[in-house]
């Protein structure tokens, strides 16, 4: 209870549906019309994830992506 008043936290999970979704997702990066590459910092080796983690904290790099 906040201030008198009960905050209830509702999530829905049960509207996903991967089998549609995710083809449709791909389908949209792959006309371009969703932007995910912008969203990444920088790409590393899987043997560089010490250096990928350790930068994550800063500016440098807020999206780090591991590729094995």
């Amino acid at each position: 209870m906040v201030g008198g008043k009960t905050i209830v936290a509702k999530a829905r999970v049960d509207s996903a549906q991967p089998l549609i979704d995710v083809p449709r997702i791909l389908s949209l990066y792959r006309e371009g019309r969703l932007k995910l590459d912008e969203l990444i910092t920088a790409r590393n080796p899987l043997e560089r994830i010490n250096e990928a983690v350790a930068s994550s904290p800063s500016d440098a790099a807020l999206r780090n992506m591991i590729v094995f």
